[in-house]
């Protein structure tokens, strides 16, 4: 490889490297302007009961064929829901998201890693964080995850 080669290639390794950095940053900012903090295990502190009435249920009632979604922008909304929760909430400035997702294993953890508007849906970005295999089950149940953030005004939500 001559070196004009070698030279362009380490340009554009760089640029493609700084353009990934600048995403990442764009990413964080927009974690930090909503002030969001994913709880991807909340199920001690849900109504487990209501919130299975939006679930479709098997037969055997072991594992749910959808998920349920709640935008929780009240207390009141907050208490048919919840019987309590590891934060404060201050409904005057935050929103709770919450999904009872079927078919989870209930060991990874979740990282949120971006949030993304989109006519008036707002997708949630994360990655599963992995434990060893011997640890790893896959059981169906229902996991329940949240996230708190600054009141934002959508109609739907996804984690993707």
């Amino acid at each position: 490889m001559t070196k004009k080669k070698k030279v362009l290639l380490f340009a554009l390794c760089a640029v493609v490297f700084l353009c990934s950095l600048s995403f990442v940053a764009c990413d964080k900012a927009t974690i930090r302007k909503y002030n969001a903090v994913l709880y991807d295990s909340v199920k001690q502190y849900v109504k487990v009961d209501v919130i299975k009435e939006h679930l479709n249920m098997s037969e055997s009632g072991r594992y749910a064929h959808n998920n349920a979604y709640f935008i929780i922008q009240t207390q009141e909304e907050f208490d048919k829901v919840f019987t309590s929760f590891p934060a404060e909430i201050n409904f005057d400035r935050q929103t709770v998201l919450l999904e009872a997702k079927g078919f989870c294993t209930n060991v990874h953890d979740w990282k949120l890693i971006r949030l993304k508007f989109e006519d008036r849906k707002l997708y949630i970005y994360y990655n599963v964080l992995s434990p060893p295999l011997s640890d790893s089950t896959s059981s169906p149940h229902i996991r329940y995850i949240a996230l708190v953030m600054n009141k934002v005004d959508i109609d739907e939500f996804d984690f993707v």
